[in-house]
């Protein structure tokens, strides 16, 4: 407190001079607050890139009404990717703030996918398998941009700043084939899943705030915060193998309101001539509405068939109702970065 107040009166010290001296000071920083510094309000550049870890999980459920009636979880757990990523943040006079980040992961190691099915029609009860991924199987990026008014209080030793922007969110992951066995349907019946792809995709307007403290010369902490307003779409195409016939499911989802809460952690270093080094910690959860059914297909197929060593679609052209039903989805990541102030 003692500390505070006394660069407060540094600061009102040094204004008043600077003033009378007829020059724009900025006495406010502690880093160096001498009584006939000059303030040049400044533009800065800040860059940087870096890479990690992140961690996801995604469940969402669906149903459908017609040849396959039923409901349908599905749950992928334990998606492991590498990422590298790029940020910006431009301060124009101070005050004035641009952000922009883009981030890209490749899938690696073990993942998870479950699946359970309920319905009169339903082929098979429940499924579930373990699989090895590679970098090709999977993959995910991200880009967001926005813009704020950065406030500055305390004698510069922290900042707020409101922020509206606009975001893109894509992750895509490959399941490799495995054989299925379901004694409900025939002691000898048996079947092969076919190599599955599930694309996620989000996008749409954002608001929140970042903040800023400094706890010394070198050292800089900051919180971010986003709630996303976002458009979701989905394509599930898999494939299934069962008495000699080979069929594709093919569904494509959109649902118009699906939201997010976004929080990042982070801490920046302060090296020399003008480089800088950052850990961050970065939280992601999107959702859409509990008990809703306001979504529909949005993509239309050629019909299911069934001959044998056949390839075919199943949409709702065939006689299936399928919709999106709820979205689960969290997003785990961690980075280091360099950057450079120009």
């Amino acid at each position: 407190m003692k500390k505070h107040l006394f660069l407060v009166l540094a600061c009102l010290v040094g204004t008043v001079q600077a003033f009378a001296s007829g020059c724009e000071t900025d006495c406010c920083n502690p880093c160096s607050a001498p009584s006939d510094c000059c303030l040049d309000f400044d533009s800065k550049l800040y860059v940087s890139v870096g890479g990690g870890l992140r961690w996801d999980s995604i469940s969402w459920k669906t149903s459908a009404s017609g040849f396959n009636n039923g409901d349908f979880r599905q749950k992928w757990r334990d998606i492991k990717l590498g990422v590298i990523e790029a940020d910006m943040a431009f301060l124009v006079n101070d005050h004035y703030l641009i952000k922009g980040d883009f981030d890209y992961g490749w899938v690696y190691g073990k993942s998870r996918l479950s699946t359970n099915t309920f319905g009169e029609s339903s082929a098979f009860a429940s499924s579930s398998s373990n699989f090895s991924t590679r970098s090709r199987n999977g993959h995910a990026y991200d880009l967001s941009g926005g813009i704020g008014y950065q406030f500055n209080f305390d004698c510069w030793s922290g900042s707020i700043a409101p922020l509206v922007g606009y975001s893109y969110n894509y992750l895509q992951l490959r399941r490799g084939s495995f054989d299925l066995y379901d004694s409900s349907v025939s002691d000898n019946l048996s079947s092969s899943s076919n190599a599955n792809t599930h694309r996620f995709r989000l996008s749409g307007p954002w608001f929140g705030f970042g903040a800023t403290y400094n706890v010394n010369c070198e050292t800089l902490l900051y919180l971010d915060y986003a709630f996303h307003w976002t458009n979701f779409r989905a394509k599930l195409d898999e494939g299934l193998a069962f008495e000699n016939t080979n069929t594709t499911f093919s569904r494509s989802y959109r649902k118009k309101n699906a939201y997010g809460n976004e929080v990042t952690l982070g801490g920046i270093y302060t090296l020399c001539d003008g480089f800088f080094a950052g850990l961050k910690f970065n939280y992601k959860n999107w959702y859409t509405s509990k008990g809703r059914n306001n979504s529909s297909p949005y993509n239309e197929g050629s019909g299911f068939g069934s001959s044998s060593n056949s390839s075919s679609s199943f949409s709702n052209s065939s006689g299936e109702n399928s919709r999106f039903r709820h979205l689960d989805w969290n997003t785990y990541m961690v980075t280091v970065d360099i950057g450079y102030t120009f």
